[in-house]
């Protein structure tokens, strides 16, 4: 699904309204890029400043380095092991593993179940000769399941007069109960990636209650 200039911009207007005290390093609009570059990553943990970022904004992690280095171009580092832990940033990427920090990979994953035990033919050479890199059109059709981040009036879509609600929540300038599905982790407040989470919802839509 590709997003419209005109929508992304509304949105991250309203998240970057001229009041706001967040600097110009922690604003999510390259999280927000990022995840409408890879959208199998929305509600999951790498739906996080952590991506780029070693800590809080502005230091950045070796793969936030080279996104900066590369023209801010997501794919132009698909091929780079920015991390120097063996595995390519695009591997990581879709393994949900940070391409940012070598102690975090697809071998350091708790194993997971598979049917790769179960008995079955024999593997032909068609088998063996599946791409590991390529990208299913499932990823771009996908919206992640989960709340309706940022839906203040319950009518599973989020608009841009909401969004403003969640920044002045995360201003404290409003009540997490003027909006109370923009607190993913009930700590009373509207994080940073929180109010990603609600940019992505306005922009990809939410799932079907």
């Amino acid at each position: 699904m590709r997003i419209s200039t005109l929508a992304r911009t509304l949105s991250l207007t309203a998240l970057l309204s001229a009041t706001t005290p967040f600097s110009a390093a922690a604003l999510p609009e390259f999280l927000v890029e990022f995840t409408t570059e890879y959208p199998s990553t929305i509600g999951t943990r790498l739906e996080s400043c952590d991506v780029c970022h070693d800590g809080l904004p502005p230091r950045r992690n070796p793969y936030g380095t080279d996104f900066n280095l590369a023209g801010r171009r997501f794919e132009q580092i698909e091929s780079f092991d920015s991390d120097d832990d063996g595995f390519d940033n695009i591997t990581e990427i879709l393994a949900l593993t940070f391409p940012g920090d070598d102690r975090d990979n697809p071998n350091a994953m708790p194993p997971t179940a598979t049917a790769t035990e179960v008995p079955t033919a024999t593997p032909t050479p068609a088998d063996t000769a599946t791409p590991t890199h390529t990208r299913t059109p499932a990823a771009t059709a996908t919206i992640a399941p989960g709340p309706c981040y940022g839906d203040c009036n319950g009518d599973d879509t989020v608009a841009i007069n909401e969004l403003i609600i969640s920044v002045r929540i995360a201003l404290g300038e409003a009540s997490v109960d003027s909006c109370s599905l923009i607190d993913d982790n009930g700590d009373g407040q509207a994080s940073i990636n929180e109010l990603v989470r609600a940019v992505n919802r306005a922009l990809l839509g939410c799932p079907m209650p």
